[in-house]
């Protein structure tokens, strides 16, 4: 996939493609959809001794981990762009969720994530107009 669409979407908001190459960038090398962890259910058996059964999905979310950048023509322009990708973070909870579309193949439910801790403010922010991150969205399994 050279130039791939990774879409965030939530009703009442603009989808925004995360990869579109002008406003925002992933590094798609880093992309991780992460994976639902499995557990075993163990019984007891008749002769007293626990045995697994079977594989069961944990009920867990599951963390997607997209490093990314943002780059605006200005300042304010770039705290434009990362209002609007908050904004939409924001809003994808359990009750509503949003979703994270990869082209045409998988679509993930997102029900929570946290604003990037390693938003990077230096002299590329200030000058270059652009704020490297990884953002961490919660999905269901």
């Amino acid at each position: 996939m050279s130039n791939p669409t990774l879409n965030l979407a939530h009703g009442g908001y603009t989808t925004i493609d995360l990869n579109d190459k002008s406003g925002y960038f992933v590094d798609m090398d880093g992309f991780n959809p992460g994976l639902a962890q499995t557990t075993w259910d163990e019984k007891v058996n008749a002769l007293g001794v626990a045995v697994q059964t079977n594989v069961v999905v944990r009920r867990a979310l599951v963390p997607v981990s997209i490093p990314m950048r943002a780059q605006g023509s200005s300042v304010a322009d770039l705290n434009s762009k990362l209002s609007a990708l908050w904004t939409m973070v924001n809003a994808c909870t359990d009750a509503s969720p949003g979703t994270l579309q990869l082209d045409s193949e998988a679509a993930y439910t997102i029900v929570y994530s946290t604003l990037p801790a390693d938003l990077e403010r230096n002299s590329d922010y200030q000058l270059g107009f652009r704020a490297y991150f990884t953002l961490v969205l919660m999905r269901r399994p």
